[in-house]
Formats: C-alpha cells, structure tokens, sequence
C-alpha cells in the first residue's frame, strides 16, 4: 500500500510541475473601476491578485483615481510584490496611470518583474500599447511617512520594455538586479511613438539595450551599471536640464542611432566600440557628448555626422574608416577625436576644434566649414576642397592647403605658402572675407591666387600675389591687392 502511495508522487509532481508552467503564462486583467489597491483581490478578474511570472492587463476597464496602489502590509515577507509583467493595452482609454506605494510603512517596498512572453515578445517586463502614460512612481503618496516603491528586475536574460503604442513609460523608481539586462524594444509589426524615460538613482548591473523606441536618460545614473548597447532607437534627456553619466559606461555601437537633444547629454567616458559595420550618429539639437575612447577592433569603420545638432567627442579614438560631417557640428575635444581616417565636410556640416586641440587629419571640406572654438585651436593638417574656415584658429607650418577655402571672418594668426613652398604667419583685418586658391604648378610649387577687401599687412614680403588672378577683382579691392602687391616686394 505505502509502495502504490508512493508510486503516485512522480505523478504529483508532473502535475504540480505543469501547473507552475501554466501559471507563467496567466493574463489577469483589472476588472473593477471603483478599486485602486493591488492587493484588494475585488480589483482583478477572477478575484486573483497577481504574482509570481503571472502577466497583470489593465484594459478597458481603469482604475479609480489612476493611481493603482502597492497595498502592503506591515510583514516585511511582503513588502515585495513579484509579477511577470505588466501591461496597459490598446483597449485601455481612461487617462494616465501611475503605480504607487500606498500605506505608511517603516520600510521601502519593492516590485519585482521577473518576464514573461506578451504580445510574442519573450522576457517582457512592461508594455505599453496605449495612448496614455504609464509610470512607475519612486516617491509615496499617502500616510504620514510613505516610502519609496523600488523596482528589481528578476529576468536573467532580457527583462523587455516594449513601446507599442503613442503612450510613454515612465520608471521614476530606483531600479536595482544583479547582472539584468533592461532591454527597449517594439513588438514585432509595431512602431510605437512612445517613450521609456529612466530618471531614478538605478543600480542593476547588467546594461541597457536599445533595440527600437526612444530611451530618455534623465539622471546621472539611469543607465546603471554595464555596457550601453546601441542597436538602434533614439537616446533623449527631457529631464529639463543637461545630464552627465556618472557611471561612465561602455558603449556598444551596433547600429545607427539618434539624438533628439531636448537638453545636452554627456554618455561619460566609457569606452566605445564600433560593432558590425560603419555607423550614422544622427543628432537633431542640443549637443551629444561622447567622452570615451572609440575603436573598431581594427575593422575600419567610420561614423557619420548627421543631423543639425552638435556631437563632441572629446576621447582619444583610433576608429580608422574616416568621419564625414553631412549636417550639423562635430565639435573635435581630443587631438585624436576624428580617429586615424580622413574627414569630409559637407554642405551644412561643421568641423570644430575645441581651444588647445589640434586637428592632423586630412580633411576634405565639400562646402562645409572649419571652425576654431578658442586661441589654441589648430590645424596641423592636409585640408582641401571648397569651404568656410571661420576662426580663431590656427593653422600650423606643417599643415598644407589646397584649392579654394573661403575665410568668412576673422581667423587671427594665419600662415601661408610663399612661391617657394616656405610657410609664412599673416594678420588679416577682422570681419574681412578673403578667398584662397592654391594651383600647383609642374615643378610642384604653389601659389596663392584670388581677391579679398583689405589687408592690414603681411609681415613676410616673399607671400607672391598673383596680379593677372587679381586683375578680375576691379574697385576697391583691386586698389587694396595693388597695395598689398607692393608691400610684397614684387611686381
């Protein structure tokens, strides 16, 4: 008899191990508008509250005052509330909803989400596919001492944020989790419009991924801890003024990627790897600075400026495919802040070097600019094509210059090609415009050909002007070369 019972126990156990895999994979969904507590079982269909890997919906029927209140007790077992997800639908048309800590307790609480499969995505944390906001709110809000609400990702693998409608997330809560990843992402066959944005002092160790979606950085640590892994999406700070990283990430670019620049964002100085393929930095406003060290593992890659914003980078960099500027500002803040390549500037880009930097890239400029930020801005090398060179800035003896860049201001100290090749310093006045145009001729010398308004002088006398290139200026500023021609000393 004892043998038979304990010939059932393989059974039971089947049975019991069948009916934790079925509970994964439960959808409880809020059924009563006139409730607000999480904990109160006449809120959820069924009168179950939900827990463990369970998946809790809020849909068509909202929650009284939209605020859905952690309702816990004083036992400090459960001050924690484990859910496999949460999820707000498209069926959900009421008004913004916040998750809070509700009560007077001693102890901050927490809630943990340990995954589960919504919407075909696996290891899914949050979803919204809604068009109202969704948050996650760190500070209490009744009682006379009301704590914090934390959140812990429990997901040892992706713990998913998925954006599948126009509504936003909102984490305000610290998040904490050894080694958990959180990830941003779309369904599959969706493009929501929102927004994840992470403002809490967070201090999960195991990165951020952006797949698709937009991540808004609105605190010094949102990024926790690990690598910042850049797929594809959009990075944002709306936190109404500019942020810093402190944790100082590395970085994974392994796709293209924005930068709406509501307010300027600092990554920190993580090192960056380029992964995959040449890489498109799109910034539309504000400036992205990136402070680490880029490299390619010795793939050459190159990165492309896009976008009217500004993009820093201030590291030490040895990507080697080359940088082409197409729109907007690249503010160079390190010697080697372009990496090993050449440069192109295009129409509507431009090329900064940041006081006490100099630039000795080869650099093309296809009707975009060179621009000197401070005094010890310099450019020490080989610059061609057609542009705007505005200044202070400093072009060094050994750099060498080619075709025809446009000076549209004052660049202070200039240096300049005589007949013989020799480099030679020059002061031009303020405000004027001047066009350069180098030819080279057969033997492989240079000279300086075109017009400008005026001149105020050139200490070395051996700078030649070319007088039939100068003849197709007329008035004023053929008067002003006629001078400049004589105090060069030649005819």
């Amino acid at each position: 008899m004892r043998a038979s019972r304990y010939a059932l126990l393989p059974a039971l156990i089947v049975m019991l191990a069948s009916s934790v895999a079925l509970r994964a994979q439960t959808t409880i969904t809020w059924g009563n508008s006139g409730a607000s507590a999480w904990r109160s079982t006449n809120g959820w269909t069924g009168n179950v509250v939900p827990g463990g890997t369970d998946i809790a919906q809020v849909g068509a029927t909202g929650v009284s005052g939209n605020k859905l209140g952690i309702n816990f007790t004083t036992t400090p077992v459960l001050n924690d509330i484990q859910i496999g997800a949460f999820e707000l639908t498209s069926a959900y048309v009421k008004a913004d909803l916040a998750i809070v800590n509700s009560g007077d307790r001693a102890n901050p609480s927490t809630l943990t989400f340990n995954g589960a499969p919504v919407n075909g995505t696996a290891n899914v944390i949050l979803r919204n596919a809604s068009s109202f906001n969704l948050t996650i709110q760190h500070d209490g809000t009744h009682g006379s001492s009301p704590q914090p609400l934390g959140v812990v990702l429990g997901n040892s693998t992706a713990n998913v944020v998925l954006i599948d409608g126009s509504g936003n997330i909102t984490i305000s809560s610290n998040i904490s989790g050894s080694s958990k990843q959180l990830t941003l992402d779309h369904s599959a066959g969706s493009s929501g419009t929102g927004s994840l944005t992470l403002s809490g002092s967070n201090s999960f160790t195991g990165g951020v991924k952006v797949n698709a979606g937009t991540l808004n950085i609105n605190s010094a640590s949102a990024l926790g801890t690990g690598t910042l892994e850049l797929v594809g999406g959009t990075l944002d700070n709306t936190s109404g003024s500019s942020i810093t990283n402190s944790n100082n990430n590395a970085q994974t670019w392994s796709g293209n990627f924005t930068f709406t620049g509501t307010n300027d964002l600092n990554l920190g100085t993580g090192a960056v790897a380029l992964s995959g393929g040449n890489r498109t930095v799109t910034v539309n406003g504000s400036t992205l600075t990136v402070g680490g060290a880029i490299g390619d593992g010795g793939n050459g890659y190159s990165i492309t400026k896009s976008g009217a914003g500004t993009l820093a980078l201030s590291g030490n960099n040895t990507y080697s495919g080359g940088t082409t500027i197409s729109a907007g500002t690249l503010t160079a803040g390190h010697d080697n802040a372009l990496g090993t390549g050449s440069v192109i500037v295009n129409t509507g880009g431009t090329l900064a070097i940041s006081d006490n930097v100099t630039i000795g890239n080869e650099i093309q400029l296809d009707g975009g600019a060179l621009q000197g930020l401070g005094n010890n801005s310099k450019f020490s090398g080989t610059l061609s094509g057609s542009g705007t060179l505005t200044g202070p800035l400093t072009l060094t003896e050994s750099a060498v210059y080619q075709w025809h860049p446009q000076l549209r201001q004052h660049l202070g100290r200039e240096r300049a090609l005589d007949r013989d090749g020799h480099a030679h310093d020059c002061r031009w006045r303020q405000d004027r415009a001047l066009v350069w145009r180098w030819r080279r001729r057969v033997s492989g010398r240079r000279r300086l050909l075109g017009c400008y308004a005026d001149v105020d002088h050139c200490k070395q006398r051996r700078i030649r002007l070319d007088h039939r290139q100068f003849g197709r200026c007329g008035g004023k500023q053929q008067r002003a070369l006629e001078r400049s021609r004589k105090l060069s000393g030649r005819a």
